[in-house]
């Protein structure tokens, strides 16, 4: 099936009529779902070349596509799709245990913020302990500056402990702050009008694994 048309809305309105047409092979063809990999390899070449550039029979070219291409687009086809199959299965086993909800604050120093205090009703106003009632709240990680060990790090590994989805990731103080850093030596060197030389130096990670 093919319809032509050299100009103006007749051409659109054929491109169209073929498009659809090829939708439905492409729906009658995919219906195994064995073979729709087959199909979709064959829609888009007959699009291509029988639609777009007009190059033949759109309903030839798919069934030519179909056939030429079945035996490669099948095994690409039942791949992905059983990698799809084993990510699927492993979100749907592993749902309790993935992190939904990722923060990224400030340093959990003391007095990091302001001076940290206590009212009279006993309502504590320190930064970390902010950031524990927001994890108490559903947020499951946070991406921190600096560390301390006694106020959120300790709730998380005792919340870690219970079974609970709670985790930190420790990108460190320094790797924290050399991206400002690097961009603050590109705003100096701009602002100075390159009169004095600026130049960034990263002190680079701390600590070494091997």
């Amino acid at each position: 099936m093919k319809l032509t048309e050299n100009e103006g809305i007749g051409k659109i309105l054929a491109d169209f009529v073929n498009c659809i047409w090829l939708g439905l092979l492409w729906l009658a063809c995919s219906l195994p779902l064995v073979t729709l990999g087959a199909s979709t390899t064959a829609l888009y070449y007959a699009v291509v070349k029988g639609v777009r550039h007009d190059r033949g029979t759109p309903t030839r070219l798919f069934f030519s596509a179909f056939r030429e291409n079945f035996k490669t687009a099948t095994l690409t086809w039942l791949l992905c799709a059983g990698f799809l199959a084993v990510v699927t299965a492993d979100i749907v086993i592993l749902r309790g245990a993935l992190l939904r909800r990722v923060a990224i604050v400030g340093h959990l120093t003391v007095n990091a913020f302001g001076t940290d205090y206590t009212d009279a009703s006993g309502y504590e106003h320190e930064y970390a302990t902010e950031v524990i009632r927001l994890m108490e709240q559903g947020v499951d990680a946070i991406i921190p500056g600096e560390v301390i060990d006694w106020t959120a790090i300790s709730y998380i590994r005792d919340a870690v402990q219970q079974g609970r989805n709670k985790a930190v990731f420790n990108v460190g103080h320094y790797n924290w702050e050399e991206p400002g850093m690097s961009y603050m030596a590109e705003w100096l060197a701009e602002l100075l009008g390159d009169e004095v030389p600026v130049r960034f130096v990263p002190a680079g990670d701390i600590y070494r694994f091997d």
